[in-house]
């Protein structure tokens, strides 16, 4: 758990921590979380942790609707430095590499619309040079554009969707009706992300 802060009001003393509720397929996530949980609660707070919820002054859930690695930055010079990386490339980025003196970074950068693909930063000079690409010949092409939609579906539940028009195309909808290819996967302990999907950007 990162970063402390306490909105808890004043007259709580006993917290229950049930065990998570796991969507996921990672086996066991939900006891390694909820053990956490109390363990952070144990470790830095003065509240008591009870078993029993009805003799908590407090009850906190969880649920588990997907795991995702990102790094945490506590250094405001390498927030900053990513914040810029990810205006400057339009790209969510990654730190793969970097000098001893952390002067130089080899960053990856991620967009739906392209190849993955590895830049070198200058921290000194801000200065940022493309170094190559996983797929070097469509790097410069014309691909299609990924669109975010949320679909309800007849239960009432929302599905996060995603889909892709042709790359001439502008708007969220095409200027005439078009044929559908429509990939149904997963569900509903996983979904589809803004990602570059290999088979779909033609």
């Amino acid at each position: 758990m990162v970063g402390r802060a306490n909105t808890l009001p004043a007259g709580i003393r006993t917290i229950a921590v049930p065990a998570f509720q796991n969507q996921t397929t990672t086996y066991r996530i939900e006891q390694r979380l909820t053990q956490a949980v109390v363990r952070e609660f144990l470790t830095r707070t003065k509240y008591r942790i009870v078993a029993d919820p009805e003799a908590a002054d407090a009850t906190v859930r969880g649920q588990i609707a997907g795991l995702d690695a990102g790094a945490v930055v506590f250094d405001p010079a390498t927030g900053r430095d990513l914040a810029m990386l990810e205006r400057e490339l339009d790209a969510t980025v990654g730190i793969a590499s970097q000098s001893d003196d952390g002067a130089l970074w080899v960053v990856g950068a991620a967009r739906p619309d392209r190849p993955f693909a590895w830049h070198l930063l200058d921290r000194q000079s801000g200065k940022t040079t493309f170094l190559f690409a996983a797929r070097p010949k469509l790097h410069t092409a014309r691909l299609a554009p990924m669109q975010g939609v949320v679909i309800t579906a007849r239960d009432g539940l929302e599905l996060v969707s995603y889909f892709t028009l042709p790359a001439t195309a502008t708007g969220m909808r095409p200027a005439r009706p078009l044929p559908m290819v429509l990939c149904v996967h997963g569900g509903p302990w996983w979904r589809d992300s803004a990602r570059w999907p290999r088979t779909r950007r033609w």
